[in-house]
């Protein structure tokens, strides 16, 4: 990343520049999708154990929920707000007033849920043509993880497209300090200085949410060392007398 080394890749191709912000993405990508990857997989994992373990039978049928266990089931939600399962008759009104603190009510045919004041309902009749129990939930959930794969799938497009794009608004500030700088320099050899400019940045973004995921202000901190790069590869270029 020597600041003259920016002419050589200013004069690339602006496909030499496209493939060169893939192979970065790729690489910087693979370890956070991995993590994803086996970070899902022993979640979904533990809620499968928590399911077999924890969660009594319970059938949901033409619209309607059967649970075998006593009712009401109170459930700590570990965050203050409790979860009530009641399949017994009553309304979801009536356990509202004797749980205040019910983030939901599961009754025998609606799901009621409290949240940040507001309120949603979800009819099980909408189910009518499902039917689902504990063994079928538990099965299925072995295949939740290959979401993460979907994840991986389409992730690395949308992340090539998003770095792209800030290198693509980069290429303006390249071309601002070129001209405090007194370089010539077009649209399409910023943007390529740009792109060289997103190597270690995004290096470093990546390490980061590794071993610093709850690092404050992080976007502030990436996109100040990239602008940071992106000035130095052009006040590089200008100071080696090097004609862009």
């Amino acid at each position: 990343m020597r600041p003259a080394a920016y002419r050589g890749f200013a004069n690339q191709s602006t496909g030499y520049a496209l493939r060169y912000l893939a192979l970065l993405v790729l690489l910087v990508s693979i370890p956070t999708f991995l993590f994803i990857y086996y970070d899902m997989s022993a979640g979904v994992e533990k809620l499968a154990g928590q399911i077999r373990q924890s969660w009594p039978d319970f059938k949901l049928a033409g619209g309607v929920l059967e649970v075998d266990a006593p009712m009401p089931m109170i459930i700590d939600n570990g965050d203050g707000s409790l979860t009530i399962v009641d399949t017994s008759g009553k309304t979801y009104l009536t356990l509202l007033e004797a749980y205040p603190s019910a983030g939901y009510v599961i009754t025998r045919d609606q799901i009621f849920q409290r949240r940040e004041g507001r309120a949603r309902v979800i009819d099980f009749k909408t189910l009518h043509f499902i039917t689902f129990t504990k063994q079928i939930l538990v099965h299925w959930m072995a295949y939740f993880r290959w979401i993460s794969v979907l994840i991986i799938i389409f992730g690395f497009p949308f992340l090539y497209v998003f770095k792209l794009l800030e290198a693509a608004a980069a290429a303006l500030v390249a071309m601002l300090a070129g001209f405090i700088f007194r370089s010539i320099l077009n649209y399409s050899q910023a943007f390529r200085i740009s792109v060289y400019a997103l190597t270690i940045p995004f290096i470093a973004q990546g390490l980061q949410k590794a071993l610093w995921p709850d690092c404050p202000y992080p976007s502030i901190m990436f996109y100040a060392i990239f602008l940071i790069y992106v000035v130095i590869g052009v006040r590089g270029a200008t100071r080696s007398r090097i004609v862009l």
